[in-house]
């Protein structure tokens, strides 16, 4: 496409979609000194085919939109830091999104992703990525080369199983699977030594493996909403844990290892009806000056 063709297509774009002047400039000057593009809640059906000839934008948020597809020319922006496309209507994404080399934040919260493609993994500098609320029942394998990734979001989707390869996101320090249909989780998952936020509240789970007792970092653990019968005796391992949700399980007992947990400062309890708290554990939660959620505290 021509130099002149390409301004006309963009220009006739932002024209259909009665944007300003000052939101789309209508010459080649303007569109190439456009760095941060906010078109948040514009209702915009859709983006021009050659979004990726704005070769200096840094910063693109199409946040609350109707987009449908993204054009493979997006691959093209080079540039690319923070890529915002929560609460649209994308149904997949285009392969030129692995091109993205400098991209640190990708928001795809809020739309009707059933699956992330194998190239997600290809993004080499991503460290934030967003993908709660959509209908994914799986991750893929390559989520694992992701090596600079510290926040990943995959709350309220479909998901049965994670991939071995989550191990290798040894940089992750929050991770939420919260509302999945999660009954297990890899063996991999105690190599995520700088988790500090883990939510696995409203999945399947049953019993935990003892490689939770590995992560070491973990400040607060979401365990909600699961059908959890007790804990294993590592959770005691986890010495710098501050807040532990075990609300709405089927919880009998609680090790007494917890007494180990001296960080500790909230626990919530409710909703466990066949719950005994024993005595050495209600010295220690007075003693360190819990915060104890139960029914009958």
């Amino acid at each position: 496409m021509t130099e002149i063709n390409w301004v006309e297509e963009i220009c006739d774009w932002a024209d259909d979609c009665k944007l300003s002047d000052e939101q789309i400039p209508r010459d080649k000057d303007g569109l190439f000194a456009i760095i941060e593009l906010n078109l948040e809640f514009f209702d915009l059906p859709y983006l021009p085919n050659n979004i990726g000839d704005l070769a200096n934008l840094m910063s693109f948020i199409g946040s609350g939109n109707n987009f449908t597809r993204l054009p493979e020319s997006i691959g093209n922006l080079k540039r690319l830091i923070q890529l915002y496309l929560d609460e649209n209507q994308l149904t997949s994404l285009p392969d030129s999104i692995r091109n993205l080399e400098r991209l640190l934040e990708l928001d795809l919260s809020r739309n009707k992703l059933t699956n992330l493609p194998e190239v997600v993994g290809d993004i080499p500098n991503l460290s934030e990525l967003d993908v709660n609320l959509n209908q994914l029942t799986s991750l893929p394998d390559a989520i694992g080369q992701l090596g600079k990734l510290t926040k990943l979001g995959c709350g309220f989707n479909q998901i049965t199983t994670l991939p071995r390869s989550i191990g290798q996101l040894t940089h992750l320090t929050w991770l939420d699977l919260g509302s999945n249909q999660l009954s297990s989780l890899p063996s991999s998952i105690n190599n995520l030594i700088r988790l500090t936020y883990l939510n696995l509240n409203n999945n399947q789970f049953i019993e935990l493996p003892p490689s939770i007792g590995e992560l070491a970092s973990l400040v607060e653990l979401d365990l909600g909403n699961n059908q959890l019968t007790n804990l294993p005796k590592c959770i005691g391992n986890l010495s710098c844990l501050v807040e532990l949700n075990l609300d709405d399980n089927n919880l009998t007992s609680l090790p007494d290892e917890i007494t180990q947990l001296t960080e500790l400062r909230c626990i919530y309890l409710r909703n466990n009806p066949n719950l005994i708290i024993s005595k050495t554990l209600e010295d220690f939660f007075q003693t360190y000056d819990v915060n104890v959620q139960t029914d009958s505290y």
